[in-house]
Order: C-alpha cells, then structure tokens, then sequence
C-alpha cells in the first residue's frame, strides 16, 4: 500500500466515526461501522464498496460496538422514587447506564470483503 493512501489523524481532522456519512449506519450496527483510513470518513458496510472504488482506499478500521446487558439490582437495593420527578433526588434515576460495550477495533480490507447478504 503506497504511504500516500492512507495517513494518520492531525490534530485538526476530523475523524467520522459515530455513523455513517451516507446511511445511519454506527458502530452498535450488526456489522459495525468502517472507516476510510485515508479520509477519515465512516461508512456502512453497504457503502464501503462504493467508497473504495471513488477513494482507492482498500483499508478500513472496522469499529463495533456490542451491547451487554448489565445486571438489574435486586429491589430491596433500588430505593423506590418518592417523587414524580426525573433525574433528581428521591425521584426516577435515569443516569444509570443499562448497558456496558464490548468494544472491536479490527483493520478491514476492501479487497477481502466478506459478503454479508
């Protein structure tokens, strides 16, 4: 792969990596999100195809995201909410995430693409 194909983030690029530019593809999508290591720019894997032909980019970062749920605390634990409020004290508390992430960050090859029908 020639150096001029592929390049390392500055401090001003940005890079898109939260969801695809042409669908809304992200990495918690079942095949993740793939991005362009020479434009920076995420694409879907419906879209990646389109984008290695215009670019002439054949390198992507593959990221996903997997949700695992956390385990509820048992009810004695959970202080009942003492008020129809929400997000405040003695009310409903929605800060808690309800979920953790398994995280892959894997380098994808355009010209080694899987079919994914």
């Amino acid at each position: 792969m020639d150096n001029h194909s592929r390049q390392i983030p500055g401090y001003g690029d940005r890079v898109r990596k939260a969801e695809c530019v042409l669908s809304f593809d992200s990495p918690e999508s079942p095949e993740g999100l793939f991005v362009n290591l020479s434009t920076f720019q995420g694409y879907g894997v419906d879209h990646v195809d389109q984008d290695s032909a215009k670019s002439g980019c054949k390198l992507y970062l593959n990221i996903r995201w997997k949700k695992i749920p956390k385990p509820t605390p048992p009810p004695e634990e959970a202080a009942a909410p003492t008020k129809l409020a929400i997000g405040v004290e003695g009310g409903f508390n929605t800060e808690e995430e309800q979920f953790d992430y398994e995280k892959v960050l894997q380098p994808w090859h355009a010209v080694t693409r899987h079919d994914h029908a």
